[in-house]
């Protein structure tokens, strides 16, 4: 790419006037870019497998084809339900806080992921069945609640507050 592109192999100044000024490559911020549009991705290794050296490539030619990008909304709902499904239980602020995301935008992907019960996304099903048993009123299941109908496993950990509220961001 700096071969096609000689001029992202410079440097640009960042934080100037401050203590940790200094400059940065251009090229892996333009990669970045790129990747999260999805127009590229890190292909094979460019030497053997202890070397960290990947190549890039674009999506068709790693893939096959142009991946179907889904609309924001859609995205959204996506990861918060793999946001939900991987650290859930959580409120709407965690999950704002997390992604760095708007209540707006976080609400409307809450009322399109079926996972989560009244104004809380808390009321997580077994991570292995789906079942529900063991849940509080509060769609919250109780500690230690162990989904004796499905897995016999602590699904979920629960009593928490909000990690938000307890300093973190």
């Amino acid at each position: 790419m700096r071969a096609a592109l000689p001029r992202i192999a410079g440097t640009v100044p960042v934080t100037i006037g401050t203590k940790w000024g200094q400059n940065v490559a251009i090229g892996p911020r333009v990669l970045g870019v790129l990747a999260v549009q999805g127009r590229v991705t890190r292909g094979a290794n460019a030497t053997h497998w202890r070397t960290s050296k990947p190549t890039w490539t674009t999506m068709r030619h790693w893939l096959g084809a142009e991946p179907e990008l889904p609309d924001a909304r859609a995205a959204y709902a996506l990861l918060v339900g793999r946001w939900l499904r991987t650290f859930g239980p959580g409120t709407e602020e965690d999950i704002v806080w997390w992604f760095g995301a708007t209540k707006t935008a976080v609400r409307a992907a809450l009322t399109q992921t079926t996972r989560h019960t009244s104004s809380t996304a808390s009321a997580m099903p077994c991570r292995r069945s789906g079942s529900t048993a063991g849940l509080s009123a509060a769609g919250r299941r109780t500690r230690r609640a162990r989904c004796e109908s499905c897995c016999g496993r602590s699904c979920l950990v629960i009593t928490w507050i909000s990690w938000r509220k307890r300093g973190n961001g």
